[in-house]
């Protein structure tokens, strides 16, 4: 005998097809009832037996459609009959809600593909296809629930045969709230720039190879883009974004020809073809194919797929193999989302624009990734992945964590979840500043997320730790290297304490130093720093994080005495400021190893100037990947490791076999060998001190895949559990989730 039931499902399910997933399988199963959103999630109401009921609930968490991902799946009983005459699909309903989900922008999908380019099909060449399974979401969303209504696609009517499709229950676009045709759609244009002649698609081979620069309207943002392999025109882009050595990722026209260009494994190929569709770090392998100037001489760039309609159909009329893909911004400012303020900021680079008239409600980057021993790593968090939730085994209702001052984020929590926010970039920009506000409100207004407790970095100069003083409510201050430990906790649902090993360039210490190559004993409350390099002096501050040449000083200052230095750098141009500044002994002092990587990059020669961050730890790895030397600096591991890692004995060996002409690549493979066993054995003797057998790895640092790769196996081998970063980047992009939950578990205490 048939019962009455409502069935309530929280997750991502909203524009991924879910309620005509849910209407066929009611239809398969015989059950009768009604399905349709609120701003819970999705609720069905319906009669059917006990059996009929326990064979829907399975499917529905077993089988769900591609791009959902299903959370609480509850059923509660309806004392009161009520009566179906078959299944249906109901409007969905409006009322506060405390669980709503958005699904992020996704690319393309394989069935969008073949009907954009069907002549056949009436979407034929359509720039804004798309299904229930792909295309825009969060970027178009302006309210909850996700509907058409209340998207960026409101304004444009449907024709009937989009409409009967939107509101056919068996067809692929049923409420795929961005459905359009070329009768009914946004219009895209082609204008050249500054005097808004017309163009068509079929010009842009001519222009592109002619070294034009394009601006196109992508998902989160306008984007510049030309012909990787015009190196004049890549030289442009780079002139006018001050950005004089920083690989520039690219858009590759399909998986055969990122196969030609680059070395593909089997887990990256499947991240370029994810619906996320990120930018994927990839190891060079013809560099030929492109312009020099994409990759700067750095053996890997990274590397994408086209995500939209708009880049497919770009790339069929430009028909080159290699497109430079970046964000149409100058360095240090937010992506760029009206064209008012495109032809302002971009006119004096762009020849022509391809634009259309679908407004950016929120706006997102792309995300980066890259594979470290076959695990997918975010290296930057955007579109694809955000703003997906982290799911806690934490309580964090009500927090606000504002991130670092680099590679921004933030994180809001709501129950046991963290939304965790694209990437902001760097703070300390009047519009990057005001680009970190909006994204918060956007994210309040969206998830109906509120706050009264804040929590920040403690370094007192960071924009975050005055927005937090600003806010008027509760604040803390967390240390940086504790909330990279407790990002990595987070991800594993760790709570009991462990061990961390946190490399970075700079995180303020609580003695008043800049930290950066610490081993902690930590868990979210508190945290002991048990282990550290060797501090040394950070010659004029901030200044040392561009000029490797005061950092070699400071290290070189410890082994040789004022005649050596002067026979060998004394023709630097600020060789008497820099010893001067060594003598009065005045600088902050720093155990970072970002700023050991610079020394041995310039002691090397691999390094006179540094343009971005991260920039000679890069090199060294890359010069170390053409040793396979097994070699370590037996001296520098004699050296007792009390509470402090022999990082000057280090410089000292790798100085030392500089001077004895041996290669470079030997010496950054035997360094990076020496630097993952010093560490290991620190953890080693602090696990038989402790009894703590699980360690975590964070910090920037950590995007060496030599480094990580061999603390991985040593740790193991050692009988140690290691956990790394996958959903949050190691670096600064990540530190936001652990410091929602240190502020967490330390209101707890407090309260």
């Amino acid at each position: 005998m048939a019962s009455h039931y409502q069935i309530c499902i929280t997750g991502i399910i909203q524009g991924v097809g879910f309620r005509p997933f849910i209407w066929s399988l009611a239809r398969q199963y015989n059950v009768t009832g009604t399905v349709y959103n609120n701003s819970d999630g999705v609720v069905i109401d319906c009669s059917c037996t006990a059996a009929q009921l326990s064979d829907l609930v399975q499917a529905i968490k077993n089988n769900g459609p591609p791009a959902a991902v299903i959370g609480d799946v509850t059923v509660h009983t309806r004392p009161e009959p009520v009566f179906f005459p078959d299944f249906t699909i109901s409007p969905s309903l409006r009322h506060y809600s405390a669980s709503i989900y958005i699904s992020p922008d996704l690319a393309l999908c394989a069935t969008c593909y073949t009907e954009m380019f069907d002549p056949d099909h009436r979407r034929y060449l359509h720039p804004f296809i798309n299904c229930t399974a792909c295309g825009p979401r969060y970027s178009i969303i302006k309210d909850t629930p996700y509907d058409r209504a209340v998207t960026s696609m409101a304004s444009f009517a449907l024709c009937k045969a989009c409409e009967d499709e939107y509101l056919d229950p068996a067809d692929r676009r049923f409420h795929a709230e961005p459905i359009s045709c070329l009768g009914c759609g946004p219009r895209c244009s082609i204008t050249s720039l500054p005097d808004d002649r017309l163009y068509h698609f079929a010009d842009c081979l001519t222009l592109v190879r002619n070294g034009k620069i394009a601006c196109i309207k992508g998902i989160g943002g306008y984007q510049i883009s030309c012909d990787a392999a015009n190196g004049a025109a890549v030289e442009r882009v780079r002139q006018f974004k001050n950005r004089p050595d920083k690989p520039f990722a690219i858009m590759a026209r399909s998986l055969t020809d990122i196969h030609a260009l680059c070395h593909v494994s089997r887990e990256e190929e499947a991240s370029l073809l994810s619906p996320a569709g990120p930018i994927v770090l990839l190891r060079l392998q013809d560099p030929a194919l492109v312009s020099a100037a994409i990759s700067r001489g750095n053996k890997r760039i990274g590397v994408m797929l086209p995500t939209t309609p708009l880049h497919h159909l770009f790339f069929h009329y430009c028909a080159l193999p290699f497109l430079l893909m970046t964000s149409g911004n100058r360095g240090g400012e937010p992506l760029i989302t009206s064209r008012k303020k495109m032809v302002e900021n971009l006119g004096p680079l762009v020849d022509f624009c391809i634009d259309h008239d679908r407004d950016i409600h929120n706006p997102i980057d792309d995300s980066v990734v890259m594979v470290q021993s076959r695990q997918v790593r975010v290296i930057r968090r955007g579109r694809g992945y955000a703003p997906t939730p982290i799911p806690l085994n934490v309580q964090v209702h009500g927090i606000l964590a504002l991130g670092g001052q680099q590679k921004n984020t933030f994180a809001i929590g709501r129950g046991c979840e963290a939304f965790v926010s694209h990437h902001i970039g760097t703070l300390g920009y009047l519009e990057t500043n005001e680009f970190l506000h909006e994204s918060i409100a956007a994210y309040r207004a969206l998830f109906q997320l509120d706050y009264d407790y804040v929590v920040h970095d403690l370094h007192p100069d960071y924009v975050t730790t005055q927005i937090a003083s600003s806010l008027g409510i509760k604040h803390i201050g967390v240390q940086h290297h504790h909330a990279h430990h407790a990002s990595c906790m987070a991800e594993h649902q760790l709570t009991e304490q462990c061990i961390g090993i946190i490399l970075d360039g700079s995180g303020y210490g609580d003695d008043g130093t800049i930290w950066g190559g610490e081993i902690i004993v930590a868990d979210m409350v508190e945290y002991d720093r048990v282990c550290h390099f060797e501090t040394v002096a950070m010659v004029g501050g901030e200044k040392a994080v561009k000029q490797p040449f005061r950092m070699a000083m400071a290290y070189l200052h410890h082994f040789l005495d004022e005649e050596e230095l002067r026979t060998l750098y004394g023709e630097h141009d600020d060789f008497n400021l820099i010893h001067g500044l060594l003598q009065n002994d005045k600088s902050v002092m720093t155990s970072s190893c970002g700023r050991l990587f610079d020394t041995v990059a310039f002691l090397l020669g691999l390094i006179d100037r540094i343009s971005f961050e991260g920039q000679a730890a890069i090199l060294v790895e890359q010069c170390a990947e053409e040793s396979s030397s097994e070699e370590v600096y037996g001296r520098v591991l004699q050296v007792g490791i009390d509470r402090v890692i022999p990082t000057v004995s280090l410089v000292r060996e790798v100085f030392r076999d500089w001077q004895q002409g041996r290669k470079p690549a030997q010496i950054c493979r035997i360094f990076l060998n020496t630097l993952s066993r010093l560490l290991v054995s620190a953890v080693v003797k602090i696990g038989g001190a402790t009894s703590l057998s699980k360690v975590v790895l964070s910090g920037g640092v950590f995007q060496n895949s030599i480094l990580t790769a061999d603390c991985q196996t040593l740790l193991s081998q050692a009988g140690f559990t290691c956990y790394t970063h996958s959903k949050v980047p190691c670096n600064d992009g990540g530190i936001a989730l652990g410091q929602l939950c240190i502020g967490a578990m330390q209101r707890g205490l407090i309260e």
